[in-house]
C-alpha cells in the first residue's frame, strides 16, 4: 500500500512536472517565435540591403567599365591626334626648312642679279663714255679729213677687183692701218702703231682711180706688241676679213691657215694675235 501510494505520488509529481514544463514551454513559444520573426525580418532586411548594395555595386561597376571604355577611347583618340600633330609638325618643319632654303637661294640670286645689274650699269656707263669719246674723235677726224691733203692717186686698178685693198697694197705703208669706217665711195683708216694716234688715211674711189688723202700726225707713244711686225699682206688680209666681211677672229685664223699655211704653221701668228 505504502509502495502504491508512493508510486502514485511519484506519478502525480511527474505529471505535475511535465505539465509545468509544458506550461513553461507554452508560455515561452510566443517569445521565441517573436524573436525568430524579428531575426527573420532582420535577416531579410540585411539580405535586401546586401542585394541593394550588390545592385549598386554592379551599377557602379558598369559605370566604371563604361567610364574606362570612354577613357580608353579618349586616350586612343588623343594618341591618334598626337601622332597626327607630330606628323603635321614634321611636315611643317620640312616645309619651313625648304622655304628657308628657297628664300636663301632667292636672296643669293637677288644679290647676284644686283651685282650683275651694277656691273652692267657700270659697263653701260663705261661704253657710253667710250662711245662719246669715239664720236668726239670721229667728229674731230672728220673735221681734219675735210682739210686733208691729197697724197697720192692710184691708177690702173683692174675692173672688178677691190679698189681699196689694191690701193692699200700699192701704198706699202710702214704703219699698220686699221679701218675706221667706210661709205659707198670711200674708206677711212687710222694708224694702229701708236696709242691715240691722230694719223688718218682716206681712200676715195673716183672712177678709174683711187685718191689717197692723209691728215693728222702720228702719236708719241708706240704701241707695245707681243710680236714682230707682220707682213703687209697678212695685216691687210686680217683687216679686210674683219672690217669688210665681218668675220670673227676664229674664222679669220682658219682662213689664214688655209691661205697662208707656211706663215701660220711656223708659229709667226696665233689665234690670240689675230683677235
Amino acid at each position: 500500500m505504502r509502495r502504491e501510494r508512493a508510486r502514485k505520488t511519484r506519478n502525480r509529481l511527474y505529471e505535475a512536472g511535465v505539465e509545468g514544463r509544458r506550461g513553461q514551454l507554452t508560455s515561452a513559444e510566443p517569445q521565441r517565435a517573436s524573436a525568430a520573426e524579428e531575426q527573420i525580418t532582420e535577416i531579410a532586411a540585411s539580405r535586401d540591403r546586401a542585394q541593394a548594395g550588390a545592385a549598386e555595386a554592379q551599377g557602379q561597376l558598369k559605370s566604371a567599365e563604361e567610364q574606362i571604355a570612354e577613357l580608353t577611347s579618349s586616350r586612343d583618340r588623343a594618341q591618334a591626334g598626337a601622332a597626327e600633330a607630330q606628323g603635321q609638325l614634321k611636315s611643317a618643319e620640312e616645309q619651313i626648312t625648304e622655304l628657308t632654303a628657297s628664300r636663301d637661294r632667292a636672296q643669293a640670286e637677288a644679290a647676284e642679279a644686283k651685282g650683275q645689274l651694277k656691273s652692267a650699269e657700270e659697263r653701260i656707263t663705261e661704253l657710253t663714255a667710250s662711245r662719246d669719246r669715239a664720236q668726239a674723235e670721229a667728229a674731230e677726224a672728220k673735221g681734219r679729213l675735210k682739210s686733208a691733203e691729197q697724197q697720192n692717186e692710184i691708177h690702173g686698178i683692174p675692173t672688178g677687183s677691190n679698189f681699196f685693198k689694191t690701193a692699200f697694197d700699192r701704198l706699202q705703208l710702214d704703219e699698220v692701218a686699221l679701218l675706221s669706217y667706210r661709205r659707198d665711195n670711200y674708206e677711212v683708216y687710222y694708224c694702229g702703231d701708236h696709242l691715240a694716234c691722230k694719223k688718218k688715211w682716206k681712200l676715195v674711189h673716183n672712177g678709174d682711180h683711187v685718191a689717197v688723202f692723209t691728215a693728222g700726225e702720228h702719236g708719241d707713244i708706240l704701241r707695245q706688241r707681243n710680236r714682230t711686225r707682220h707682213p703687209r699682206k697678212i695685216v691687210s688680209y686680217i683687216v679686210d676679213k674683219a672690217s669688210r666681211w665681218g668675220k670673227t677672229a676664229s674664222d679669220i685664223f682658219n682662213h689664214l691657215v688655209e691661205d697662208f699655211p707656211d706663215y701660220v704653221e711656223c708659229g709667226r701668228i696665233t689665234r690670240n694675235q689675230v683677235e
